[in-house]
């Protein structure tokens, strides 16, 4: 008998399936099988991976269903809270991975430094300043020169010789991962 009540549900009003589910969980399916492809789509060109979209979705019916309760329609469909939902969990969502990919970033950045400042202790004193100074600091040839007290053609050649040892492989330490 309660199966043929849902069926009915199923295909009639809005409000009376929204009213079953919220006396009975159990009625809460319907709106599910009623309402998940459009959620699923919404989704899916929010997020862009299938995978991530039907995770996305399960999560926003299961909230949708804990909330339920407290759903007063206001005059807006039920479909149009449940977007809501899912609008909210899909930015939600993108922030966490924006969030990480700049903290993979900057770690990723954090990485390379270490590695250059260990590459650039291999060096000898004079190439390492003269390195430091025009290619970290910015500065000119003549600025480099005067500040280390060594002629331009000197610090010129410091420098070469310094960003030649820099780029053959055994001047960088590894980061230990086997990189």
């Amino acid at each position: 008998m309660e199966q043929l009540c849902l069926t009915e549900l199923a295909s009639g009003d809005e409000k009376h399936l929204v009213e079953a589910a919220r006396l009975n969980p159990q009625a809460f399916g319907a709106l599910y099988q009623l309402y998940w492809p459009r959620v699923y789509r919404y989704l899916r060109g929010w997020v862009g991976d299938a995978d991530e979209a039907d995770d996305l979705a399960q999560d926003i019916f299961l909230r949708a269903m804990v909330v339920l309760p407290g759903y007063r329609p206001n005059g807006a469909p039920f479909l149009a809270w449940l977007m809501r939902i899912a609008r909210n969990r899909a930015l939600d969502r993108l922030r966490a991975t924006r969030r990480r990919a700049v903290l993979s970033q900057e770690l990723a950045c954090v990485e390379l430094r270490q590695r250059l400042l260990a590459a650039l202790e291999q060096l000898p004193e004079g190439q390492q300043v003269a390195v430091i100074l025009v290619d970290i600091e910015g500065l000119t040839y003549d600025e480099a020169a005067a500040m280390t007290a060594v002629p331009t053609g000197t610090l010129k050649s410091r420098l070469s010789r310094g960003r030649a040892r820099l780029r053959t492989p055994p001047s960088w330490p590894t980061s230990g991962r086997g990189s």
